[in-house]
C-alpha cells in the first residue's frame, strides 16, 4: 500500500510506502521545529518498529492499536488478485479514530500451507495503523503547519481529491529545512543555493524573492546550526532517504507551479 502523489499543473508524480510517507511528514514537522530531536526519533523509530514487527502485542497477547482496526478476508473462485478496500472513520475534525479493510484473497493463495489469514490481516491493519498516526500527527501539528482539518484527511489518505498548494509548499519548506538539521553527508547550507538556483531558472523577480523566499531562506540557515542529538543512520536507511529526496522534489514542484497535489 502507499500513496502515489501527482501535481495537477506539472503533471510529475512519484509513489511514497505508507512507511515512507509517514517519515516524511515527520521529517517536514521535525524541520519546521513542530518536533524536537526526542519527538522526532520517536517517531522514526515507531514507524520503523510497526513495518518491522508488526503492530504490538500485550501480556495476553493482545494487538495493540492506536485505532479500532476491523480485517475481513474473502476468498473465492471470482477473486483474482488482492485489492484492499479500506475505509477509515473519521470524528467531526476529520482525525482518523478507526478503520475497516475488506481483503479479497484468491482461493489459491488462500489454500496454500504457507497462507495464515491472521498474519495477513495482522500485517494489513499495521499498514492501516501508520495511516492513521500519519493523519493523527499531521492534526496535532496543523496549526503550526497552516493545515485545515481536511488537508490533514487528504494528506493522509488516497481519496484523489486535489489538495490546496498552500499544503505541499509548507511540505516542501518543512522538508527542506530538516535535511538542513540532519546534514546528510555532510551537505548543511546546500538548500539556498538549490532553492536560489531555481528561482533564477524561473526568472522570479526580485521584489517576489526578498518578500517571499528571503524568510525561507533565513530558515534553513538557522536549521543548518542545528546538531541533531542521535545517530541519525540508525533510524533512516537509504530507500527513506530517497524517499526524502524524492518528497521534496514533487512538494517543490508543486509549490514552485504554484499548483494543487493529488494523492491515489
Amino acid at each position: 500500500m502507499g500513496y502515489d502523489i501527482t501535481v495537477k499543473r506539472t503533471n510529475f508524480h512519484r509513489w511514497f510506502s505508507v512507511w515512507n510517507w509517514h517519515r516524511c511528514v515527520a521529517s517536514a514537522i521535525y524541520g519546521l521545529g513542530g518536533l524536537d530531536d526526542e519527538e522526532y526519533r520517536n517517531e522514526l523509530y515507531a514507524v520503523n518498529d510497526l513495518q518491522q514487527n508488526g503492530l504490538p502485542k500485550d501480556d495476553n497477547g493482545e494487538v495493540v492499536s492506536m485505532a479500532d482496526i476491523d480485517t475481513k478476508i474473502e476468498t473465492g473462485t471470482n477473486v483474482e488478485k488482492t485489492v484492499i478496500q479500506v475505509d477509515v472513520q473519521y470524528d467531526d475534525e476529520l482525525r482518523a479514530i478507526g478503520a475497516a479493510a475488506l481483503i479479497p484473497v484468491p482461493a489459491k493463495v488462500a489454500d496454500s500451507k504457507d497462507f495464515n489469514p491472521e498474519e495477513f490481516a495482522e500485517m494489513i491493519a499495521g499498514t492501516i495503523n501508520i495511516q492513521v498516526r500519519t493523519n493523527n500527527l499531521l492534526h496535532d501539528h496543523k496549526e503550526m503547519m497552516q493545515f485545515t482539518d481536511k488537508d490533514c484527511q487528504l494528506l493522509s489518505s488516497m481519496d484523489g481529491e486535489e489538495i490546496r498548494r498552500e499544503a505541499p509548499m509548507m511540505l516542501a519548506i518543512g522538508l527542506g529545512s530538516c535535511l538542513e538539521k540532519l546534514g546528510l553527508d555532510g551537505q548543511k547550507g546546500s538548500m539556498r543555493e538549490v532553492w536560489t538556483n531555481l528561482l533564477d531558472e524561473l526568472e522570479m523577480p526580485e521584489p517576489i524573492r526578498t518578500s517571499m523566499f528571503e524568510p525561507i531562506f533565513q530558515l534553513f540557515d538557522e536549521s543548518a546550526k542545528h546538531e541533531v542529538s542521535f545517530e541519525i543512520a540508525e533510524y533512516l536507511e537509504m530507500e527513506s532517504l530517497a524517499a526524502f529526496a524524492s518528497a521534496i522534489a514533487i512538494m517543490g514542484d508543486a509549490m514552485f507551479s504554484n499548483s494543487t497535489i493529488m494523492i491515489n
